[in-house]
């Protein structure tokens, strides 16, 4: 059975960009009932002896709900640890991911632009990516929607087989009690807790 991880940080500490209270509702709420209703998917299908990578690897022979439960528990807990508090050292882009950055976008100045971009224009719920493309050696920008999940396997079809860096939310349930209808408001302020010590560690080991 899958777990739901506790929060690597106080439910105050995303403040001002995330409130408390709206944290508390998506992490004690949304994230704990995807997780519940993950459980009694794989239950009842059989899927108890399977890792996440299994059940991802063979999404789309599964039921729908699985997909849809299985996204929001991974995606949901893969949102949690690309944040940190505002001004901590996790926030704070390494040489290696900048250089990465550069080489991919040309500039950071680029690389939010175009997922400010992608993130504003996805159309109803879903997510947007940052992914390690290891056959080229570069970082691209990906929209999910829903609860896909870039390790699902028609989305390895679909995009291709990359390693995700960090995700944000833009379901509406993540960011209208703070912000209402201004999305590109929430998106834009994402920048100042995005969580780049984890994002590096996502790196394959194994890139140039």
């Amino acid at each position: 059975m899958f777990k739901l991880k506790e929060l690597p940080y106080e439910t105050n500490a995303l403040e001002p960009v995330i409130s408390k209270e709206l944290l508390e509702l998506h992490y004690g709420k949304h994230h704990a009932t995807y997780t519940k209703n993950f459980n009694i998917a794989i239950e009842e299908y059989g899927l108890e002896d399977k890792s996440l990578d299994e059940i991802f690897a063979h999404i789309s022979d599964y039921p729908k709900e699985v997909e849809n439960h299985g996204g929001g528990y991974f995606n949901h807990q893969f949102f949690w640890e690309s944040m940190a508090p505002v001004g901590s050292d996790d926030t704070r882009m390494g040489e290696r991911m900048v250089e990465l950055i550069n080489k991919s976008f040309g500039s950071f100045e680029n690389l939010q632009k175009e997922f400010e971009k992608q993130a504003v224009s996805l159309f109803g719920s879903g997510w947007v990516w940052l992914v390690e493309n290891p056959n080229l050696n570069l970082l691209e920008i990906h929209q999910s929607f829903n609860q896909e999940s870039p390790r699902m396997d028609f989305m390895i079809e679909r995009n291709g087989d990359v390693n995700p860096l960090l995700n944000l939310d833009v379901w509406e349930h993540a960011y209208y009690p703070d912000y209402q209808n201004r999305r590109a408001e929430f998106v834009e302020k994402f920048w100042q807790i995005v969580n780049w010590r984890k994002a590096e560690e996502r790196l394959l080991k194994n890139a140039e």
